[in-house]
């Protein structure tokens, strides 16, 4: 059996207990299955979206008639309309997320208000766009990413302020914030978290040059990603990987400036077509 059949049997044998809850309305499965690159370690995600989260209580119902191996952790948040549920079942480790109808709605209208769409909006934007249905009689899941259709050239607006962000911080000597000013401080454990967080920015920005929508979790499958993208500099991941393996002593952390640094350089005259 195909890993993604393997891991779709059991998302579906899951979902048969879940849509038994009445608060919850719609169910899709997520992770690398959908993304394309599941293999032997690959877990199972599965997205449910609610009219109303579903109590710890009743959730922990539907465990019990699965049998699952273990329950590691169940958490609700009513404040941010979203839940979780992680155990182990048939040897594999199972998320559930579920997200309120509510929390979805303002979402957009924040975005709609804004005017773009924010890096920090990808947590449920994730959970819309790289998904595939497994149950949703009132297609929610595809009506929801419909309307982030009509919002695809606003990514475009926060891609540009952050690149104009990276490149400041990490090429311009001169910056009164930049990655130099930490390096004259020689506080290099705030050298290394800003380096990870730039990282995150830039591949925010080629993922979006390249019209795909990022998450951080993404980044766990980009050394695949990158490669199929029409627009990336010359051995990306590669350099990439390279600030990856290096370590954090002074030498090590310069190095990676450095590669980041020329990654930077190289990718600016693409980012012209954002």
């Amino acid at each position: 059996m195909e890993k993604s059949d393997e891991i779709i049997k059991i998302a579906r044998k899951i979902t048969k207990h879940l849509k038994k809850i009445k608060k919850i309305k719609a169910i899709a499965i997520g992770g690398s299955v959908v993304c394309g690159y599941p293999d032997e370690y690959s877990d199972v995600d599965i997205y449910c979206i609610c009219n109303k989260l579903p109590s710890l209580k009743k959730r922990k119902t539907i465990l019990d008639k699965l049998k699952s191996d273990k329950i590691i952790s169940q958490s609700n948040h009513p404040e941010f309309g979203f839940g979780h549920d992680i155990f182990v079942y048939r040897g594999k480790e199972i998320g559930i997320g579920y997200n309120d109808i509510k929390t979805i709605k303002n979402k957009f209208k924040e975005i709609e208000l804004r005017g773009y769409i924010h890096i920090g909006d990808y947590y449920i934007i994730n959970q819309i766009v790289f998904q595939k249905t497994l149950w949703d009689p009132n297609k929610l899941f595809s009506k929801y990413n419909k309307k982030l259709k009509k919002y695809n050239k606003m990514l475009k607006i926060d891609a540009k302020f952050l690149w104009e962000r990276i490149e400041d911080f990490f090429v311009n000597k001169e910056s009164n914030n930049g990655i130099y000013k930490e390096i004259k401080r020689k506080n290099f454990i705030w050298i290394n978290q800003l380096i990870s967080i730039y990282i995150r920015w830039y591949l925010f920005c080629l993922y979006t040059l390249n019209n795909e929508y990022y998450h951080k979790f993404l980044t766990k499958w980009s050394y695949r990603k990158i490669n199929e993208f029409k627009y990336k500099p010359d051995r990306c991941v590669e350099r990439l990987e390279k600030i990856s393996i290096l370590g954090n002593n002074k030498n090590e952390l310069m190095k990676k400036i450095k590669i980041f640094n020329e990654l930077i350089k190289d990718t600016s005259s693409l980012m012209k077509k954002l």
